[in-house]
């Protein structure tokens, strides 16, 4: 829990600088590259599930009917099958095309958030149905994700009307923290239930924690003594926050150095990527 909701100055930044973005725009009609969906999509999709977080940080998730059915309609289904069939149907109901409404739509969001947050200590439980039913989560991770919506997506949206839109360090290293630490124990592919061991992860200018894989779960604590785990990963806080979401293969990272594995089993730290499913 890296400075818990320190990062909440940067937030307040980037939800303003994605309605900037979209304000400014002519329209919302490209595609993003790399996603099915187009810019306006993308937006409704923001809108919707930072609204649904900020319900889940005050505890409340009655308004989102839509969602619980969907969970109790899936039964046992993982938490990314889950959110593929509530993303499903959240835009099927509310698509918003017209840049203003989408700026208003995502100021309205982005203020309920703020607003939740302050009113939750970051160690409450929230209700998190979009990840299947009876699912929970701290309201530190959900305050993070929610982020990661303005500042990934925005990314995407960026990419879509072919403006530039930074990732500042100190916010993608917290969303991708929340990421690495609070979501993806969650969503580990095949190839993650089936590794046994332990990695040490690190994302620079942060905290360091460790993974240990065993039994098709995965468990985490405090780093491991030098020579226990297989491995140090350790990674910018761009790379970990790009290469979580799957906006960027984690090769050229290790090429560049933004992502290094050292340890008695570096070759491990290659792979890590691979035994997760992305947000």
């Amino acid at each position: 829990m890296p400075g818990a909701y320190a990062h909440i100055p940067a937030l307040r930044s980037d939800i303003e600088r994605l309605i900037d973005l979209v304000g400014s725009a002519d329209a919302l009609d490209p595609v993003v590259p790399g996603l099915a969906w187009t810019a306006s999509q993308t937006l409704t999709h923001v809108i919707v599930a930072v609204s649904g977080i900020s319900m889940g940080i005050r505890g409340d998730v009655s308004g989102l009917r839509f969602v619980t059915d969907s969970a109790a309609e899936l039964g046992d289904a993982t938490p990314t099958e889950a959110v593929a069939a509530v993303n499903a149907k959240s835009l099927s109901f509310l698509h918003v095309t017209d840049p203003k409404e989408a700026a208003e739509g995502l100021r309205n969001s982005g203020e309920a958030l703020l607003g939740a947050i302050a009113e939750a200590e970051p160690e409450f439980v929230c209700p998190t149905p979009w990840y299947g039913a009876g699912n929970e989560r701290p309201a530190w991770v959900m305050a993070a994700v929610a982020h990661g919506e303005f500042l990934v997506h925005g990314l995407d949206v960026a990419r879509a009307l072919g403006r530039p839109w930074e990732l500042p360090s100190e916010a993608a290293g917290v969303v991708a923290h929340a990421v690495w630490a609070g979501m993806m124990p969650f969503m580990l592919t095949a190839e993650g239930r089936a590794f046994e061991g332990a990695v040490d992860l690190e994302i620079r200018g942060g905290k360091a924690f460790s993974m240990t894989f065993g039994g098709g779960k995965v468990t985490l604590g405090e780093p491991l003594p030098e020579g226990a785990s297989e491995c140090l990963l350790s990674l910018t806080p761009e790379a970990a926050l790009l290469v979580a979401y799957g906006r960027a293969d984690h090769g050229p990272y290790f090429e560049t150095g933004e992502i290094r594995a050292s340890g008695r089993n570096a070759e491990a730290g290659f792979r890590v990527p691979g035994f997760f499913d992305k947000p």
